[in-house]
């Protein structure tokens, strides 16, 4: 091997360590695995049309400690479905809006409803209002949380609400790992908390 070969073979040696190094600190997307509750059938066939109000104050969901850990974060999540035990199948690529609502739309179908592209096809409304969305990393530990209104609507009136909160951590340990098990974990446990049936008979519906 001549000297011109020996060089472009040391630097494509350098090139593929930094690419290396670079994939390590930067995290693409966080992974949600969301998983759905058991299947129940008290609304079904029920109409119901599906939005999202984001009312954050802060929209990052990256929290200082964890912008640290990651240096550059898409706000970006891949989604995973499951049911029970199972490892569940990716959906896709979503942006904190559309995450809400194809999650939620997962959740209402699990209860039996007709999730309804309009509003005049619908009985009800139910809107998602989110309150907050946070991930951080604080020492060794991983902290998420979540919090949102779930709005039973109808016609403009706001016929009954329930709040929802949670919090979970994980401790860090290698890579981004603890990072998506925590946020599947809180993401799973408030979805899940929402008592649709409760909305439904508190509307008087």
């Amino acid at each position: 091997m001549n000297p011109t070969d020996q060089g472009k073979m040391r630097f494509l040696g350098f090139l593929l360590v930094f690419l290396f190094m670079l994939s390590c600190s930067t995290i693409l997307h966080l992974n949600i695995r969301y998983r759905l509750p058991p299947a129940a059938d008290g609304l079904q066939g029920r109409k119901v049309y599906l939005s999202f109000v984001d009312m954050r104050s802060q929209k990052s969901v990256m929290g200082p400690g964890a912008r640290k850990a990651f240096k550059s974060v898409s706000e970006n999540f891949t989604l995973a479905v499951a049911r029970g035990s199972d490892t569940g199948f990716k959906i896709g690529v979503f942006e904190v809006p559309a995450l809400f609502m194809e999650v939620f739309k997962k959740r209402l179908e699990q209860e039996g409803i007709v999730v309804v592209e309009s509003r005049l096809d619908a009985e009800v409304e139910l809107q998602i209002a989110l309150e907050n969305l946070v991930l951080d990393l604080q020492g060794r530990t991983w902290k998420a949380g979540v919090a949102y209104e779930g709005r039973l609507i109808k016609e403009g009136h706001v016929l009954a609400i329930k709040k929802v909160k949670g919090e979970a951590e994980r401790l860090k340990l290698i890579g981004q790992k603890e990072a998506d098990l925590v946020m599947g974990e809180i993401f799973t446990d408030a979805v899940n908390q929402l008592d649709v049936i409760g909305l439904f008979q508190e509307a008087g519906r």
